[in-house]
């Protein structure tokens, strides 16, 4: 997922700003003097990798919502059918429940344009996931999330802080040649996409580093 978040920041300008002024600001506020960005993103403590990124937080989640492929599946554990809200249905006692991820994440009644990056969507003023109950999923649901969700999280925080801050970078094709778009992803591979067309990045060392 983090070589996704990467792929649409190089195709995204504005957010690619965003994400690289919030790492940038967290190098000068943590810095003690001359120091690499290396060795100060080294020193942060959990606290401010959890809260100081926000915007990389946004671009992850996104990402999660347009590449992120399967189902969810619950069983019904336990000793009688489970009434589905008033549909008149109901999960047998001992039988899955499964929920296709697309169906929610693509729905354009909680995502307007649903095939479109926009980290945007996540922010207060619009809160598209919050118009459902259920309106993500990405990292489970209900009583049993992604027991490794916050690592995840992390390590992707992490490694794109990292990048952000060691290199300039623009998305391009296995010739170097300049991609405008990010590619389509192969939504018959299982768990992640993975691009249907090879892509690149070009990276430059940054002149700051």
């Amino acid at each position: 997922m983090t070589a996704w978040l990467l792929i649409h920041l190089a195709s995204n300008p504005e957010w690619m700003d965003r994400v690289r002024t919030e790492v940038d600001s967290s190098l000068v506020r943590h810095s003690t003097g001359q120091e690499t960005p290396q060795l100060v993103l080294s020193r942060l403590d959990l606290e401010i990798w959890e809260y100081e990124f926000p915007s990389i937080d946004l671009c992850l989640r996104e990402s999660i919502r347009l590449h992120f492929l399967g189902s969810v599946y619950r069983r019904n554990c336990g000793d009688k059918g489970i009434p589905i809200g008033e549909t008149g249905e109901v999960i047998p006692r001992g039988a899955f429940a499964f929920l296709l991820v697309d169906d929610v994440h693509f729905n354009p009644a909680i995502y307007p344009d649903p095939n479109k990056w926009d980290p945007g969507r996540y922010l207060a003023d619009r809160a598209e996931d919050k118009k459902v109950p259920l309106g993500f999923v990405g990292w489970g649901a209900g009583r049993n999330p992604c027991l490794g969700m916050r690592y995840a999280k992390l390590s992707v925080t992490i490694m794109v802080a990292l990048f952000i801050s060691l290199f300039d970078f623009t998305l391009c094709d296995e010739q170097g040649n300049p991609m405008a778009h990010p590619p389509q992803p192969d939504r018959k591979e299982q768990n992640d996409a993975r691009p249907k067309t090879p892509a690149r990045l070009k990276c430059t060392v940054r002149k700051s580093v």
